[in-house]
């Protein structure tokens, strides 16, 4: 039962690394991608460009998150789903063995003995089931999740909301012009007509007056005709 116990906690392991280095994985990656979107925004708001140009910056947006994808997800997620770089529990073992000083690579080593005691020909049952309980003493309240490494989904989170703010500031700060460009960039394939170069206000707007009555309207232009 108690081998089970181990086999169990090793399992919960790496199933947290795997987890974590997934999560890591997708930080960065949107990390690349919400960069390349950032600075296509405010290229396409200075440019304002035609459907050729816009298509360009789609295009390298879209190459950032594939990229991304490739440097930062595929690995992690290959070992998620079980089909490559999964490490078997003798490895978890000693890597939790080599964190520890008075466990070393003594927890690998009886992890290998116990399936041994069904061997009918083999190494002593008493002396495996020995060395099994002194491990269990070493091990006793040892958090097997020191072996993660949290550093780099903190480091990729931060590297993450950093563009994400960025963006969000700009869209937020300046709609009329950052806002527009994104939708423009979301919708590459339409044409838009440039803004006009000048603006023009009407003053007052909203003012109630008595028929016949007159009112002085004025009008302003701002900007190139």
């Amino acid at each position: 039962l108690k081998y089970k116990e181990i086999e169990s906690k090793l399992h919960a392991v790496r199933r947290k690394e795997t987890f974590i280095m997934l999560a890591t994985g997708v930080f960065s990656m949107f990390a690349v991608g919400l960069t390349a979107l950032s600075v296509a925004v405010l290229i396409e708001a200075i440019a304002n460009g035609d459907i050729t140009f816009r298509t360009n910056l789609a295009g390298l947006i879209f190459s950032a998150f594939v990229v991304g994808f490739g440097l930062f997800v595929t690995k992690p997620l290959l070992r998620f789903l079980g089909i490559k770089n999964n490490p078997s529990d003798d490895e978890i073992a000693i890597r939790v063995g080599n964190h520890f000083p008075e466990i070393k690579d003594n927890l690998c080593n009886t992890m290998q003995l116990i399936p041994l005691l069904n061997e009918p020909k083999g190494s002593s049952p008493d002396l495996i089931i020995a060395a099994f309980e002194n491990v269990m003493l070493s091990i006793e309240n040892k958090n097997f999740d020191v072996i993660i490494n949290r550093k780099n989904l903190q480091k990729s989170a931060i590297y993450f909301l950093i563009p994400f703010v960025i963006m969000l500031g700009m869209v937020s700060l300046s709609p009329n012009v950052m806002g527009e460009s994104l939708y423009r960039i979301a919708n590459f394939t339409q044409s838009f007509l440039p803004p006009a170069p000048f603006e023009i206000s009407i003053s007052p707007k909203n003012q109630k007056v008595l028929r016949g009555q007159n009112v002085t309207i004025t009008v302003t232009a701002k900007g190139e005709a």
